[in-house]
């Protein structure tokens, strides 16, 4: 098999989401075997949007919220004594339960919860656990974001790493996976800006309100990285993410991934897609 991980990239707003889905279902069409790990979902590799707890603190928030025990085991699974919660998924009945999030919250990886060497230390493991594994299927993994964008950010945003040194992490990972001959597709906006505003706009919850563009621009500009250079608002968190699109650029010509890079124009999705397309049948069949 040529590629056993496809690795999805782009910064907010570009179609990581809905392309890494696709891909997989086209990959499913041309007769492999796929399957996406999305963001806040069970991952094999990355830990975005999971809490890593002891078993003491699982049970602990299981008797403070008896309420969600069957979805927070649903959300549940362990690798020796860690215990894994994608406890974004959880869906809270009312507003006042939301503070199951918060205290969840504060067991992710990401965000400077962890100290760097533990941060890396964690993923080189579970990527390194990834790799011996896929290497015995016959399958395809299709990762978004899990290898550019949450260890640029992480790095970057909350331990105020260097170019230079981030390209070594990624390198390491990078190493990890090689075995899997991973292909990598980053989504490129023709405008940041514009795909952040939609993005931003587009991202609300039942009640209208702008949650994530809040929440990211709170994470953003409360960063390490956000204070040392006085991002504030909408504009701040903007200003962030055209910096990391030009990094990422910047980092995939000196990383050895030959990355493939799609560019769309506008709203033109549908273009965007005929040429990822194109790149998986050529790819696949051949």
């Amino acid at each position: 098999m040529k590629h056993r991980l496809i690795m999805v990239e782009g910064i907010p707003g570009s179609g990581k989401t809905t392309f890494a889905k696709k891909i997989a279902a086209r990959l499913c069409e041309l007769g492999y075997h796929a399957t996406c790990y999305n963001e806040s979902d069970y991952h094999p590799a990355d830990l975005s949007w999971i809490a890593v707890l002891t078993p003491e603190v699982h049970m602990h928030l299981l008797e403070k919220w008896p309420a969600y025990t069957e979805q927070i085991q649903a959300q549940t699974w362990q690798e020796g004594n860690r215990v894994f919660v994608t406890y974004s998924n959880i869906a809270v009945e009312n507003r006042e339960d939301e503070a199951l999030y918060d205290d969840f919250s504060p067991y992710e990886v990401y965000d400077g919860k962890w100290s760097l060497p533990d941060f890396i230390t964690i993923h080189l493991s579970r990527w390194q656990q990834f790799a011996e594994q896929a290497q015995k299927e016959e399958h395809i993994a299709v990762f978004e974001c899990a290898w550019l964008q949450n260890h640029v950010n992480e790095l970057l945003m909350f331990h105020n790493k260097s170019q230079e040194a981030m390209l070594h992490h990624l390198q390491r990972l990078w190493d990890i996976v090689a075995p899997l001959n991973p292909l990598v597709i980053y989504l490129q906006p023709e405008d940041v800006t514009d795909s952040i505003a939609k993005v931003s706009a587009a991202r609300v919850n039942k009640q209208g309100e702008p949650v994530w563009r809040d929440r990211v621009i709170e994470v953003v500009c409360q960063s390490p990285y956000g204070k040392a250079h006085h991002l504030q608002g909408m504009e701040g968190m903007t200003e962030y993410f055209r910096m990391r699109n030009q990094i990422e650029l910047q980092m995939l010509q000196q990383l050895p991934a030959g990355a493939h890079v799609f560019t769309r124009n506008g709203d033109d999705w549908q273009t965007l897609w005929q040429q990822v397309n194109t790149l998986l049948t050529k790819t696949f069949t051949t």
